[in-house]
């Protein structure tokens, strides 16, 4: 493989990465902000645990201590939203 095929991939494997976890971000700030408008529906706590969901798969090929960290982060505001009771005790 020459170094252009290599940085081509490399570059294509990082868009890849930025998209899903920008597509992550969007759904489960999308489900936090709609859960203080529609606050006692289903949907909108499927949609923030599936954008964990996306962004957890975008971290498993960004293994950085920062990004999970991030995602921890984003973890505990999802446990507080759906479980408050449950968050309180940990």
């Amino acid at each position: 493989m020459t170094q252009t095929t290599t940085d081509t991939a490399r570059h294509t494997k990082s868009w890849a990465i930025n998209f899903l976890l920008a597509a992550g971000v969007v759904m489960f700030l999308g489900g936090a902000l709609l859960a203080a408008v529609f606050p006692a529906h289903a949907w909108t706590g499927a949609l923030r645990w599936t954008g964990l969901a996306v962004i957890a798969l975008a971290g498993y090929r960004r293994s950085t201590l920062t990004y999970w960290i991030f995602f921890s982060m984003l973890l505990g505001v999802e446990i507080g939203l759906d479980r408050p009771a449950l968050a309180e005790h940990l």
